[in-house]
């Protein structure tokens, strides 16, 4: 056992009735209450307490240290330590508290953006927050996956209707599905296309991370395994598609309603339009119509009967803005993270790509009315405007000079007026 000091400081005595001090007055005081006074000494001497030796320490016994210094007692306990490095933070939430770290990752975030995107419309962004958030929950690095492989290969774009001429699947669907034919031909199956239209987060540069929302779907665990991920990176016609990498893909945690909320007006009208248009939000476009109307959701028989019916088809963009507004929708968010890179794949998108020639496409006829040839005389009505009189008279009047031969040129015969009839043959 440590040697104990003990250092305080001397205690005044305590006096006892004091007489009030008047100048020219001293207080005298009785010879027992002298006496008390002097058997106390005016300073008090250190004392050292040391301890003596003590036998074998057993097993179960715990010496604390103790030490007291400059009146201030302060005890260590092995037994309880306190961590000097710095807790690992789960972050399930945006976190207001971590600015520095958030700077950071922010910092980090701007790496994944690539100067080859080009989109008709400003493009839709989620808050930061709100990535880094569920990012950094599922433990996802935010400095993308390391591709050994030439970037001039890697950069190679193509298009939809290259990717299904050469290995099969519908060129509009997410998940196209490879008919058994391609698939016993170069055994590909796991294609995924991300528009960046609505998929803010999606993976715009090969292995970096990514977040997918699927509000059109159950938001169950995903089972489908690692896919082959394809983002939207431009798009003038054709819309060009470039290849990211082998992505794992788990779910998340849902946007919260103060979350949704946070988000900005283009995000959520872009959402609620889309969810209007696309197929794959005939079941949302379900469930709220089953709150609507039944005040609760439906299973996915119901679901299914709705759909069946049209039903549907009867809710609007601003049911869908007001339900996701309420809390009633949620939003699935799925976390994306690069787990591989298919170099030999990319490689031959990068031999076959360059090769390939499109279908020849048919013309388009605007508004379905027939084109004007050159050699028309008339000029076409303008869109949109309705014809003037002249235009109506002049349309009415019959050219004779493009009569036929064969056809004979209509007799005019004069009516006459009211007060001078034309006499009848």
């Amino acid at each position: 056992m440590d040697a104990v000091v003990i250092t305080t400081q001397p205690r005044r005595p305590r006096a006892g009735n004091r007489l009030p001090q008047v100048k020219g007055l001293v207080a005298k005081r009785s010879k027992n209450e002298k006496g008390a006074y002097s058997s106390i000494p005016s300073t008090i001497p250190k004392m050292e307490v040391v301890p003596r030796k003590a036998g074998p320490k057993s097993k179960n016994s715990v010496t604390p240290k103790t030490k007291v210094e400059a009146g201030s007692l302060v005890l260590q306990n092995d037994q309880r330590q306190v961590p000097t490095s710095p807790v690992a933070v789960r972050i399930e939430s945006p976190e207001p508290s971590l600015p520095e770290a958030a700077e950071v990752l922010e910092q980090k975030m701007k790496l994944w953006k690539n100067p080859k995107v080009k989109v008709k419309r400003e493009p839709i962004e989620l808050t930061k927050d709100t990535v880094i958030a569920r990012i950094s929950a599922a433990g996802i690095s935010f400095d993308p996956f390391h591709i050994d492989f030439p970037r001039a290969d890697r950069d190679v774009e193509v298009t939809r209707e290259f990717m299904s001429a050469t290995w099969g699947g519908s060129p509009q669907e997410t998940f196209p599905t490879i008919s058994p034919e391609n698939l016993a031909r170069h055994g590909l199956s796991d294609f995924m296309y991300l528009p960046t239209g609505y998929q803010p987060i999606a993976p715009k540069i090969p292995g970096a991370p990514g977040l997918w929302l699927n509000i059109g779907g159950r938001g169950d665990e995903w089972n489908r395994g690692i896919k082959r991920v394809f983002t939207k990176v431009s798009d003038k016609t054709p819309a060009k598609w470039l290849y990211q990498g082998q992505y794992e893909i788990k779910l998340a945690k849902c946007l919260t309603r103060e979350e949704w909320s946070r988000q900005s007006v283009k995000v959520r009208e872009t959402w609620a339009e889309q969810l209007v248009v696309k197929r794959w939000g005939r079941r949302c476009q379900a469930v709220i119509y089953a709150r609507m109307h039944w005040g609760r959701p439906p299973t996915e028989d119901e679901i299914d009967q709705i759909c069946a019916r049209g039903d549907n088809s009867t809710i609007t963009k601003e049911d869908i803005s007001l339900s996701l507004t309420r809390g009633e929708t949620n939003m699935p968010v799925y976390t994306m993270k690069c787990v591989g890179y298919d170099a030999a794949f990319q490689r031959e998108i990068a031999e076959k790509a360059p090769l390939y020639v499109p279908r020849p496409r048919k013309p388009r006829c605007s508004g379905g009315g027939n084109k004007r040839n050159a050699g028309d005389s008339e000029p076409p009505e303008p869109k949109g405007r309705k014809p003037t009189k002249r235009q109506k008279l002049e349309r009415d009047v019959i050219n004779v000079d493009l009569l036929g031969s064969q056809e004979e040129e209509p007799d005019y015969r004069s009516r006459g007026t009211k007060s001078r009839p034309a006499k009848r043959p």
